[in-house]
């Protein structure tokens, strides 16, 4: 289940949540937050892969990227 939570604080557009996953994208970049060891992948809009994160139960990664859209393990995430 996914809900989104809208900020206007320090640039922050939108806010994606599972239960063991949240992931938070601003102006250039997309920072991924688990709660069970997970392997993330993140693709730009043409598919192509950005990366591949393996992070572990607690663990929180920021990818630095330019302005577009993005899928986080299949999430639409844009990035201004």
């Amino acid at each position: 289940m996914w809900s989104m939570v809208k900020t206007p604080a320090a640039g922050i557009a939108d806010t994606e949540l599972t239960p063991d996953m949240a992931v938070t994208a601003g102006k250039g970049f997309i920072t991924v937050t688990v709660t069970t060891d997970t392997e993330v992948k993140v693709a730009n809009a043409a598919g192509m892969s950005v990366g591949t994160l393996r992070l572990k139960a607690g663990e929180s990664r920021t990818l630095y990227v330019s302005a577009g859209i993005y899928l986080v393990n299949h999430v639409k995430i844009i990035v201004k």
